[in-house]
C-alpha cells in the first residue's frame, strides 16, 4: 500500500514530465523527421527508444524558459494568491489542486513546442536561407494555445472558491 501511496504522489511529476518535456520534444523531433530524408526516418523508426530519450533531453533543455515565460502570462496575484492559500491549508482535496498544476503543465508544454519549433523555423532561415512560413505558423498557435490554458488554469482556480480565511 505505502508503494502505491508513493506512485500517487509522484503522478503529478510524471504528468509534468509528460507534458511539459517529452511531448515538445517529441513535436520538435516529429518536425524534422517529416522534413528529412528517408535514411533519418528509417534510423528512427528502428530506434524509437534512443527518439524518446532525445525526445526527452531537448525538452527538458527548452522547459526552464518556456515555465519562465508561462510565469509571466500567470500574472494575475490575487488568484495566485488564492491558489497558494488552497495549497497551504489544503481546503480542497488535492485532486482540485492538481487540476490547477496540470493545467500550468500543459501552458509549459505548449510554450515549449513553440520555442522548439521557432528554433528550426530560425534554423532554416539562417543555415538554408529558406522560409518555413507553416512552422511559425504553427508556433504562433501553440503560443495562443499557451495562454488559453494560463486562462483554464484561472478557471480551475476559480471552481476551487474562495480564498481561504487565516487560522
Amino acid at each position: 500500500m505505502e508503494t502505491f501511496d508513493a506512485l500517487a504522489e509522484k503522478l503529478p511529476d510524471i504528468y509534468f514530465d509528460w507534458y511539459a518535456r517529452l511531448l515538445p520534444g517529441g513535436a520538435a523531433v516529429l518536425v524534422v523527421l517529416w522534413e528529412s530524408d528517408s535514411t533519418r526516418l528509417d534510423f528512427a523508426l528502428s530506434h524509437p527508444v534512443f527518439m524518446v530519450v532525445i525526445s526527452y533531453v531537448l525538452g527538458h533543455f527548452v522547459q526552464p524558459g518556456a515555465a519562465f515565460f508561462v510565469k509571466l502570462f500567470e500574472c494575475d496575484k490575487a488568484k495566485e494568491e488564492s491558489f497558494a492559500s488552497h495549497k497551504r491549508h489544503e481546503s480542497k482535496p488535492k485532486s482540485l489542486l492538481k487540476k490547477v498544476s496540470k493545467a500550468h503543465a500543459e501552458a509549459v508544454s505548449m510554450l515549449s513546442a513553440a520555442l522548439l519549433i521557432l528554433g528550426i523555423f530560425f534554423a532554416h532561415a539562417f543555415l538554408e536561407c529558406t522560409w518555413r512560413f507553416p512552422l511559425l505558423l504553427l508556433a504562433i498557435l501553440l503560443v495562443s494555445f499557451c495562454y488559453e490554458r494560463v486562462g483554464a488554469r484561472y478557471r480551475k482556480i476559480d471552481d476551487l472558491g474562495p480564498k481561504p480565511t487565516q487560522n
